[in-house]
């Protein structure tokens, strides 16, 4: 957006002002992406220094955030609903059930209308309304790194050169997060380092680990009720700084229908864990400080598993120099030695047959020659191995299920941090003008909260569900079947001569291809619409004489 010859391309030429708006917009969205990134994080520091206190709060003023917090989330609902469309059956059933809970309930009886028709649109879209619900969690892991790689990227001036991603063949299957988020883009590379410092390792420590103490600090004279209103900003840190460890490919096959037992014993365990520690502090003596060395073992547990590759670089560059040391001593001069260490690190990679041919072309007598190759296979090799070593399936410490089981505990721990440093009132106090109180139990947040939870996931096994009788019907006669019944006949249209034009050809393989992509996707409204142009073509030709 800010490169000169760009706004001469498109800003300044033959676009249509309609094009020019749209394009315009998205320039919008990344060039607010600095402005938001600053917001989230001086807020912190604005509460520590007065100038936002955060004491008292408009809760209008606080809607109105939360909403434009979340509206990317919520163009993605939309999109979500839309690519899986309207069911009327589940519709009907939304708004039985809607009437059925309102007669029941006393009173939610003056809100019976509303309620109903609110069934009915939550039923009808009940597909891709419980996909969303159950991805928010997702989604608020993943939007930290997001919003700081679109801020810094706008830093670096960027070129029209054409460069290769870099990504290795194998990244699919597994990623050492821990080597890249210290030292560089590849585990196979390990000499080769970040280019510049829009990367991994200063978005998780640089930014995340930075925003997380500020905001511990900031939290320390703040109660129960500001954590909870902060929490969407606090999740930014939370998702900056091990968004990248519980998001990378896992291990081992997938649990399939049983995948929720090590994800719900993990959230249960980072719970027990807090209050295991809280009892130990609250009873006192011996056992407080027993509280606190679990606390602090804990997270520096998990701080060294992230840190783990501390030392790597300073490790590398002394082997390095130990090489030149060595090559220098047998003889040889010490530029050339540098070099040569370079060149069996960087180049030959540790390799020790290459290493001998290469020293046997250098001069160096046959006794320093061996003391060089010895460094390289005890020392050198396993080192610039270690990332790639530490990727490989250790029994049970790699298991999907342990590896789940992890991840939903290091979640939880992040998660459940903001309220174990705040003090937790058995009540909550909302004033409103006019010197009104609003007294709300902490028995009936956590009842809500509950709450909330409990119907995103009903809404996601609904979902499932009812994607399943899409795909495949209840006899059989599913989205599934009605494709492959479809393409047969495409192919005995096509076997017969002259039936199909090369236009018509040409399209039905195109959609087909469009309707598989859309079931991949999961956008079954889109492949039930693809599918039917597929079966006007058909029947089109089918008429042809």
């Amino acid at each position: 957006m800010l490169a000169t010859m760009m706004q001469r391309i498109n800003d300044a030429g033959p676009l249509p002002v309609f094009a020019k708006e749209i394009r315009a917009n998205c320039g919008r969205f990344f060039l607010s992406a600095p402005s938001a990134l600053f917001s989230i994080l001086a807020m912190p520091l604005a509460i520590i220094w007065n100038v936002s206190p955060f004491v008292q709060i408009i809760i209008l003023l606080w809607n109105l955030g939360f909403v434009m917090n979340q509206v990317l989330t919520a163009l993605g609902l939309v999109a979500c609903l839309e690519s899986t469309g309207f069911n009327r059956v589940t519709a009907v059933a939304g708004a039985a059930c809607a009437g059925i809970v309102t007669a029941f309930v006393e009173g939610l009886v003056p809100f019976a209308a509303p309620l109903v028709g609110l069934g009915f649109l939550a039923g009808g879209f009940i597909m891709g309304l419980g996909r969303w619900l159950y991805c928010r969690g997702r989604d608020i892991i993943l939007f930290g790194p997001q919003l700081i790689i679109h801020a810094l990227g706008q830093v670096v001036r960027q070129s029209l050169e054409f460069v290769l991603s870099g990504a290795a063949a194998n990244d699919a299957k597994a990623v050492n997060i821990a080597f890249r988020a210290w030292v560089g883009p590849r585990e196979d590379r390990p000499f080769e380092g970040y280019q510049n410092f829009v990367n991994l390792r200063t978005v998780v420590w640089g930014v995340g680990l930075t925003s997380l103490v500020l905001n511990l600090f900031a939290l320390a004279n703040l109660d129960f009720l500001h954590a909870l209103l902060l929490l969407p900003s606090l999740m930014f840190s939370v998702s900056t700084l091990i968004g990248p460890f519980v998001m990378s490919p896992k291990p081992g096959r997938g649990l399939g229908g049983t995948v929720w037992l090590p994800k719900l014993l993990g959230w249960i365990a980072s719970l027990a864990f807090y209050g295991l520690v809280a009892w130990f502090v609250a009873r006192g003596g011996w056992l407080r400080w027993l509280g606190v060395f679990l606390f602090a073992a804990c997270f520096g547990a998990v701080l060294r598993t992230g840190l783990k590759y501390w030392g790597y670089p300073r490790r590398l560059e002394k082997l390095t120099e130990l090489l030149a040391r060595r090559m220098a001593s047998g003889g040889m001069a010490a530029l050339e030695a540098q070099k040569m260490a370079q060149t069996i690190v960087c180049s030959l990679g540790g390799d020790v047959e290459k290493t001998r041919k290469s020293l046997e072309k250098s001069g160096l007598a046959a006794d320093q020659q061996a003391a060089v190759v010895q460094i390289v296979q005890d020392q050198l090799l396993p080192f610039l191995r270690r990332p790639l070593s530490d990727l490989e399936p250790k029994r049970v410490a790699n298991s999907r299920f342990v590896c789940e089981l992890n991840r939903s505990f290091l979640l939880g721990l992040f998660t459940f941090l903001w309220f174990f440093i705040v003090p937790i009132p058995g009540l909550l106090v909302l004033i409103a003008p006019g010197g009104y109180r609003l007294m709300i139990p902490l028995t009936s947040v956590l009842a809500f909260a509950s709450s909330l939870l409990g119907l995103a996931v009903v809404g996601y096994c609904a979902s499932l569900l009812l994607e399943h009788l899409i795909q495949f019907g209840v006899g059989g006669e599913g989205l599934a079947a009605q494709i492959e019944s479809r393409y047969r006949r495409f192919q005995s249209l096509a076997r017969e001569p002259d039936r199909l034009t090369p236009a018509q050809t040409a399209s039905l393989y195109a959609l087909f291809t469009d309707v598989q992509t859309y079931v991949d996707q999961r956008g079954y409204a889109y492949a039930r619409r693809t599918l039917g142009l597929i079966e006007q073509t058909l029947n089109a030709a089918s008429r042809v004489q």
